[in-house]
């Protein structure tokens, strides 16, 4: 019981940690995955020996235990049309319901009991609805590359395929996604390939090159295609003037089938995640980019001890962003309208940034300095653009004190001239 709850703490940290940077990625025709990558803690594969402990989205295999749509005969028990004395909530119907798919490394992947870490992906479903599947396709050690090569994301259409694998129940997740579902999709721990002379003879197949930036800085997206397959006789040099002994590699790879992806196949860390994003869309699912959980440092009582960047080159404080021209900043001319009331159902046009209080206790006064104040003209034209695209008749002046507004007076009344007006 003991060892349950300390796996049940480690999956959540984990949770919360890789949750805090989700990246959404529905909406546009191309997708930037991002330029980083981080180094896996457990090189190997996963303690244990297990793939997947439990390997079934439904351990009890019944719909209905009873199997009675009413076990007590009766349309409505109670007698009432409402019992609640509410309106009932949507039930999703069985077949629109979603399934998340997950797409990962170690840090994502289900352990047993008798194993003392757990992936954050076994422990998703605790803060979803029970409605909603979760179905862990993670595996310890895998990159964007390899994760592809063993048939884990797209079947692979090749006669001398045989690999094996029990996660998401030994199919690819091509074969059970469909439209409405989720694909996660969090790699880069075993995708770096800044350690490939100290320890390439354990990533034959993992490592992924992130390409040569630009003069911004911003590394490319080359995605993998069929002509740069190699022959599952190939191995990269990488790996060939590293290690002595490549039977072991060779073997392993001649089960993706004649070809797959080799390290120096020319395709990028971006590529292939963009591989994973396309994919998604493709099959009418959305896809969600993952952080890769951050790199940490334990004392020896089990205490946190650091969290620190993996390259020498990122700070471990960040330079505070500050937009200095409130003016000039980007702000929405229209809103999403919700088909039903919602708690702020009206305009809500911010004002100003900032607290001129200064109070110490106060986090929101002293995190959002310095006071930055939009000009009375761009509140009244944002006003009246979103009074004309929503029909709300109310606006929320929103900030962090209202009052403290320097013209808050004079842009009362601006707006009190065209909105009376208006009525």
């Amino acid at each position: 019981m003991k060892n349950k709850f300390k796996k049940l703490i480690v999956g959540l940290l984990s949770l919360v940690m890789a949750f805090g940077t989700f990246a959404f990625v529905a909406c546009g025709d191309d997708a930037d995955p991002g330029n980083g990558q981080q180094n896996d803690q457990n090189d190997g594969e996963t303690p244990g020996g297990e793939e997947s402990p439990g390997g079934e989205e439904n351990p009890g295999g019944e719909e209905n235990p009873g199997g009675e749509e009413n076990p007590g005969g009766e349309e409505n028990p109670g007698g009432e049309e409402n019992p609640g004395g509410e309106d009932d909530a949507p039930v999703l119907p069985t077949d629109k319901t979603p399934t998340i798919y997950l797409a990962g490394d170690s840090t994502v992947k289900t352990y047993s009991d008798s194993q003392f870490i757990g992936g954050w992906g076994q422990y998703l479903d605790l803060f979803l609805d029970s409605q909603i599947v979760v179905a862990n396709a993670a595996q310890g050690g895998r990159s964007t590359r390899s994760f592809i090569n063993e048939g884990r994301l797209y079947n692979i259409d090749d006669p001398e395929y045989s690999y094996n694998f029990s996660e998401n129940n030994g199919n690819s997740i091509e074969d059970v996604i469909k439209e409405g579902d989720f694909l996660f999709i969090q790699f880069g721990h075993n995708d770096d390939d800044t350690k490939k002379e100290s320890s390439y003879s354990t990533m034959y197949n993992r490592m992924v090159p992130l390409g040569t930036p630009d003069e911004n800085g911003i590394y490319p997206t080359v995605e993998p295609t069929e002509d740069m397959k190699k022959p599952t006789t190939y191995l990269p040099e990488e790996y060939t003037s590293n290690v002595s002994d490549t039977a072991g590699a060779l073997e392993e790879i001649a089960k993706y089938g004649s070809e797959y992806y080799a390290y120096d196949s020319g395709a990028t860390y971006k590529g292939y995640l963009k591989v994973y994003v396309d994919f998604a869309r493709e099959a009418g699912a959305t896809p969600v980019l993952v952080t890769p959980v951050a790199r940490t440092g334990f004392n020896s009582d089990g205490t946190l001890k650091a969290m620190k960047p993996v390259y020498d080159d990122i700070p471990t404080t960040i330079t505070k962003r500050i937009i200095t021209d409130l003016d000039s900043a980007v702000y929405p001319e229209k809103f999403l309208m919700p088909y039903i009331e919602t708690v702020h159902d009206r305009i809500v046009l911010e004002v100003y940034r900032g607290c001129i209080r200064g109070c110490r206790f106060c986090q929101a006064g002293m995190v959002y300095r310095p006071v930055r104040e939009k000009s009375i003209e761009v509140l009244n034209r944002y006003a009246k653009l979103l009074y004309d695209a929503t029909g709300y008749d109310e606006i929320s002046l929103s900030s962090l004190s209202i009052s403290d507004y320097s013209k808050i007076d004079c842009l009362c009344d601006t707006l009190l001239e065209w909105t009376n007006d208006a009525k």
